[in-house]
């Protein structure tokens, strides 16, 4: 393996990062502001920055060997090899896609659980607690991340063969 491929492999798994983190963050956090206040000023201010996500992403993604001749973080090593045994971009790209879904399962999933214990409780007690609403926008939200991390981990081969096309 080379120092390019090492590149290449560490853009393309922050590009598929920030596409998720775009997906399932950035666009239910702008809707949400969406609905509190609407105007057209901030509806070109989202458009413009789900834009930038986008772009981003499609540069990290589709186009990092622009990206690693452009900035040359290839230039000055020593050596142009990296020893890792006999693994290939393939597998090293499944293995990142892996990781990626297993933190958004292990991430979402406690906050989810903690926000169904603490539906449960709000509907059992007795007690009324004011200024408490539940949010089944983010609960949707939680429940879309898990399912999404769970296909990253299980289809990892599939999107990784896409991904090295």
């Amino acid at each position: 393996m080379t120092k390019r491929d090492l590149f290449r492999i560490v853009l393309k798994v922050f590009g598929l990062y920030f596409l998720i983190v775009t997906l399932f963050q950035v666009i239910p956090w702008n809707i949400t502001n969406l609905v509190i206040n609407i105007s057209f000023d901030l509806i070109l201010v989202l458009l413009f920055s789900l834009f930038v996500c986008f772009g981003l992403t499609y540069l990290l993604i589709f186009k990092s060997d622009f990206i690693i001749g452009f900035l040359g973080l290839d230039k000055g090593f020593d050596d142009d090899k990296i020893i890792l045994g006999n693994t290939d971009f393939e597998t090293f790209l499944r293995y990142s896609i892996a990781i990626i879904g297993l933190w958004l399962i292990i991430d979402f999933l406690s906050e989810f659980i903690l926000d169904i214990l603490n539906e449960f409780k709000s509907k059992l007690s007795n007690v009324e607690v004011f200024d408490r609403k539940t949010d089944y926008f983010w609960i949707f939200a939680k429940v879309i991340n898990i399912i999404f991390g769970w296909l990253l981990l299980t289809n990892n081969k599939a999107i990784a063969k896409f991904i090295n096309k």
